[in-house]
């Protein structure tokens, strides 16, 4: 049902296996939504009265508010043209910004313990969300919104029809609408996804923090960035966000083989030259950039001949220890220095990755206390372990860490930490099997 009503009725559609594998992966992003939700629900039972004032709402609740306003008019209008294919690319699209934007940056908000305000705001707008997606997409997909109802609607709201294809036709409220908020937020997801595509540019990965990002762009933007900052900053995993007004200092003259000029000056040296100019260091980039702007034949580090200056060009090139991107009118620069401190913080966060996979192979609860023992003979690893012990245990929700072997683990394994060797275990923490 979902396929073909995804079809315009004008346009012929051949079935094929793959067209409906790709339709239940659509399904899955608002299954996938509500597993989400009604796993942490069923630990925090939720009150979804409680009084949230719109003015403490987190920014991405009130995006969520403001999206799901924006999809419901569009679903709408497109029910009233009789055009059920619109509204299923309307929820697709929604679907997708929730899925990879607002579940994907809000999920510590769910687990972490305390903070009961805000707690309540994001149940409240996933909430919303869950509701008034199954109620539009009911006259499509009857049995999987029937079956949330049952499950995240019904338990939760008293108040409830018995079933979601007895409810009235959803109303968002127009205090909801927000089309500012969601053209900032567009901006802010713009400049992230540039310098995540930086990072993998310069082959970093994404839980290694760095220094800093720098960024120029239009007033909105700054503005979208400001309003956003944590997000971004967490996204990212950077320590700061830096606004600058020029971007001449993110590039440096650099220079590059004139590929028509050099053929009759370097013959059969040109590809070797060509190579030396691409590793050449910045310093002694700066040296032969000089030459070039004298007039000078230009000395090539590890090349035994002087070269004439024709068989080069000036360019413009990154400075040292920035990845740069341009799109529009946003600039962003990304600072790829990584000194020991950012290092070890890196090897902590890879640490606790793994090890989170460990506990979830262990099959314990998402609110399980453990005990964990982290056994290395590696030093970096030793030293990154003392400096982030604190960040480890709560992340791990380990009220013990040993630096032993430990006996009767519920899960133990060999981990390779970025090339450092390490034995961890876990068990369910006594401590808490005694409290219970």
């Amino acid at each position: 049902r979902y396929l073909y009503c995804g079809q315009p009725v004008a346009l012929d559609l051949r079935f094929g296996f793959n067209l409906g594998e790709a339709a239940g992966r659509k399904l899955c992003a608002l299954w996938n939504i509500y597993v989400f939700f009604v796993t942490y629900a069923l630990v925090d039972k939720p009150d979804l009265t409680a009084e949230v004032p719109p003015g403490s709402r987190h920014v991405t609740d009130r995006w969520l508010l403001a999206r799901t306003q924006s999809m419901l008019a569009a679903a709408t209008k497109a029910y009233e043209n009789y055009a059920a294919h619109s509204v299923v690319r309307e929820v697709d699209e929604y679907l997708e910004d929730v899925s990879n934007w607002y579940v994907r940056i809000n999920r510590r908000r769910f687990w972490r313990s305390g903070a009961a305000a805000d707690k309540a705001a994001c149940y409240q707008a996933l909430h919303h969300c869950l509701q008034t997606t199954v109620e539009v997409l009911a006259p499509i997909v009857p049995f999987i919104t029937e079956e949330i109802w049952q499950n995240a609607v019904r338990p939760l709201r008293p108040e409830a029809p018995e079933s979601v294809h007895h409810a009235d036709w959803p109303q968002a409220p127009e205090a909801w609408s927000d089309p500012a908020l969601l053209e900032r937020t567009a901006l802010a997801r713009q400049a992230i996804s540039l310098a995540l595509h930086l990072r993998e540019k310069a082959n970093i990965r994404v839980r290694q923090p760095l220094r800093a990002v720098l960024v120029k762009g239009p007033e909105t933007a700054v503005t979208a960035l400001q309003e956003h900052m944590a997000i971004v900053q967490s996204e990212l995993n950077i320590k700061e966000v830096r606004f600058i007004s020029d971007t001449e200092a993110l590039y440096v003259p650099r220079l590059a083989v004139n590929l028509r000029a050099a053929g009759p000056i370097l013959r059969g040296d040109m590809q070797k030259v060509k190579e030396l100019m691409d590793s050449a260091p910045a310093p002694a980039m700066a040296v032969m950039v000089a030459e070039f702007d004298s007039g000078r034949p230009v000395r090539v580090p590890g090349y035994a001949n002087e070269v004439a200056a024709a068989a080069f060009t000036r360019e413009r090139g990154m400075a040292p220890g920035l990845q740069v991107a341009e799109e529009g009118e946003l600039t962003i620069a990304l600072d790829t220095v990584i000194d020991e401190a950012l290092e070890l913080e890196g090897l902590s966060r890879d640490l606790v990755r793994n090890l989170q996979v460990l506990r979830k192979d262990a099959g314990l609860e998402v609110t399980q206390r453990v005990e964990l023992s982290l056994a290395t003979k590696s030093a970096k690893l030793l030293r990154t372990i003392s400096e982030h012990r604190g960040y480890i245990t709560a992340e791990l929700l380990a009220v013990e860490l040993h630096d032993r072997a430990m006996d009767k683990a519920a899960a133990s394994k060999d981990l390779d930490i970025c090339g450092h060797q390490v034995t961890a275990a876990l068990r369910p923490s006594a401590q808490q099997a005694a409290t219970a």
